[in-house]
Formats: structure tokens, C-alpha cells, sequence
């Protein structure tokens, strides 16, 4: 009984995409030895079937085994982000930036809910952590664009949104962003 030859069959499987046999493939080699690589695969794996809750159940017992791992906690509370439980996925995150205060995934994601709370300064605090390691985040610029916007600062919302548009020229909700700032300060 070998884990690593159950975890490599179950990323055969899932890169062939016969997903049941690589979920019994990661259990199993879950069953013979727990591995953090094996719970973030099968999670994966449920995340892109759209099981959120059987991949919520899934990283809850990988934190059992290894509760401080920022990945795991980050990974957790961007699905709860995406089934809108926003507490919930604050709290996981908050608990990912106590051991990994620099993470760009979790920074966006937090500032990202305190934004939606209308704490525009607080969020654009977070966001100066997190140009720092990925300055070339079109994601980043355009939450920093908004919340200049929210903050009734156009001129530095349109740069920043400019910025976020020309690192990725095909995202649709930066070019929305932008419109609705140009509406707003009739620039049409």
C-alpha cells in the first residue's frame, strides 16, 4: 500500500477526466496516509464539479491534520466566498493572514469583502500589501480602482482601471468598472 501511487493515479484519472475514479483514488491514498497535496487535489476536484460543500467538508478534515496551513484556509474561505457566506469566509481568511500576513489570493479576497462593507481605506491598505508581491495583478487594480471610486476619487479610479485594463485587456468586469466610472463623471 503505497499513498503516493493511489495520490499520482488519482491526478492520472483527473487529468483524463474520469472524476469518480480519481476521487476514490485520492481517498484511498488519503485512507492509507493523509497528505495536504492529496485533500487540495480531491477538493479540486469536487470545487470544479461544483460540490462546494462535499469540498468544504473535504479541506475541514485536511485542517484537522494540518490546522495551520494558510492554503487550506485560503482555499476554504473562497468558497465560502463563492456560496456568499461572507463571515464565514472572512473568518478563514483572517485565520490564513495570521499565518501568512503577505498572501496576495488572501489579501485580495479579504480586502475584497471589506470593500463590499464600504471600508474603502482599510481595503486599500490591504491592497498596498498585496501590490507588493504581484504588482501585475489586473484583479488587484481593479478593486484598487474601485475603491478610489467609492472614495469619489475619479481621476485615480479611471488610472488605476486603465492600468488593470491593460494588464488584462479581456476581462469584461474591468471594462464594466470603467464605464460605470465614466458615466458617473459623464465622460461619455
Amino acid at each position: 500500500e503505497d499513498w503516493e501511487l493511489w495520490h499520482n493515479k488519482g491526478l492520472c484519472l483527473a487529468y483524463l477526466r474520469r472524476a469518480e475514479e480519481a476521487k476514490a483514488a485520492f481517498q484511498r491514498a488519503n485512507a492509507i496516509q493523509r497528505h495536504d497535496c492529496t485533500f487540495m487535489q480531491l477538493g479540486q476536484l469536487l470545487t470544479q464539479e461544483e460540490q462546494y460543500e462535499e469540498a468544504i467538508d473535504t479541506y475541514l478534515e485536511a485542517l484537522e491534520f494540518s490546522p495551520e496551513n494558510p492554503d487550506m484556509l485560503t482555499t476554504i474561505g473562497l468558497l465560502y466566498l463563492r456560496m456568499g457566506e461572507n463571515y464565514k469566509a472572512f473568518d478563514f481568511l483572517g485565520n490564513s493572514l495570521t499565518h501568512d500576513p503577505k498572501n496576495p489570493k488572501t489579501i485580495l479576497a479579504a480586502g475584497s469583502i471589506i470593500q463590499d462593507h464600504s471600508d474603502m481605506d482599510v481595503a486599500l491598505v490591504k491592497y498596498r500589501v498585496a501590490a507588493v508581491a504581484t504588482p501585475s495583478s489586473a484583479q488587484l487594480w481593479n478593486n484598487v480602482g474601485m475603491c478610489f471610486f467609492g472614495k469619489q476619487r475619479y481621476v485615480a479610479s479611471i488610472a488605476c482601471l486603465k492600468k488593470a485594463l491593460y494588464l488584462d485587456p479581456f476581462e469584461w468586469i474591468i471594462s464594466y468598472n470603467l464605464g460605470l466610472v465614466h458615466l458617473n463623471t459623464g465622460q461619455y
